[in-house]
């Protein structure tokens, strides 16, 4: 196999994984959530610190494994990796 299709396959297999981690990350909160019951303006402000911080890793990944290029089926399988792990 070449290896240019190689590296996308790769590319793929660690945006699915990337997806299946940040809900990972997410379960974790609320987790941590179901031990201390937090007031609704707490929540939505955990959920946009978390993902605002979790985009940092996200681009990092994009940025190494494809040269900075944010391909849709990039963010697609980061999706699908999402869903796989739900």
């Amino acid at each position: 196999m070449s290896e240019i299709i190689m590296g996308q396959v790769r590319f793929l297999l660690v945006m699915l994984c990337l997806g299946m981690a940040l809900i990972c990350g997410y379960d974790f909160l609320r987790f941590f959530r179901w031990l201390l019951p937090h007031h609704k303006a707490v929540v939505w402000v955990e959920d946009i610190l978390y993902w605002f911080l979790m985009s940092v890793p996200v681009y990092a990944v994009f940025f190494l494994y494809n040269n900075g290029e944010i391909r849709w089926y990039g963010v697609l399988a980061v999706f699908l990796g999402g869903l796989l792990y739900e």
